[in-house]
């Protein structure tokens, strides 16, 4: 698996990326992951370690908590990420970035579903695992193409929270995903462009 945040890299996850390309390993700026119901002790420390390797910051995984009540949307059988995400956005203000993962569905009210959610530019991002075991047609996937569907949305998303938007090149992990064969497609690396702002936010990041 190619977990990089510089391009034409073949760096494995939890390897450290180019410093000129990522933040600085300081423990004032840690990861929380925090779990929203029972999700794999393995699966939590996996997405963890690929997490320190792409941003080069130290990530901590949380005690698990209850996915609020109120997200829940009976007629849909699924959960509102925003409710999720403005709830997580409140809570560990000790965490430079807070990520939430759950085995629920999640939706938007303009969306079937959404893997994952985040704050533009803030602290806070939101994924869910529900969709990313099986194929489209229900089949169940192997752990290793799991994990890198979870290694995809988890770093899209929290790229969002630093600032960076979708994009349209085909060679992009910032794409915008809606469906599983596209997110398959995605490579877990940036385009020259969104590579060019990615360290231009770093820069701002570690003065």
């Amino acid at each position: 698996m190619k977990l990089c945040g510089h391009e034409n890299s073949t760096c494995r996850p939890h390897e450290r990326n180019d410093p000129h390309t990522t933040l600085s390993d300081r423990s004032d700026k840690k990861v929380g992951i925090v779990p929203y119901g029972r999700v794999s002790a393995g699966i939590l420390r996996e997405l963890a370690e690929n997490i320190a390797g792409f941003f080069a910051l130290p990530v901590e995984v949380l005690p698990d908590v209850e996915i609020l009540e109120d997200a829940f949307n009976p007629l849909r059988n699924q959960h509102h990420a925003a409710k999720v995400l403005e709830h997580l956005a409140g809570t560990h203000q000790d965490c430079y970035r807070i990520l939430g993962i759950t085995v629920k569905d999640l939706f938007l009210p303009i969306f079937t579903h959404v893997y994952g959610e985040a704050q533009l530019s803030g602290r806070a991002a939101v994924v869910s695992l529900h969709r990313l075991e099986t194929m489209e047609d229900g089949t169940h996937l192997e752990r290793e193409v799991f994990m890198e569907r979870a290694t995809k949305v988890v770093v899209h998303e929290l790229l969002h929270t630093f600032g960076l938007v979708h994009c349209r090149h085909a060679d992009c992990l910032m794409q915008s995903v809606t469906k599983l064969s596209h997110l398959d497609a995605v490579p877990l690396r940036l385009c020259r462009s969104c590579l060019g702002l990615w360290r231009e936010m770093l820069k701002n990041l570690t003065g």
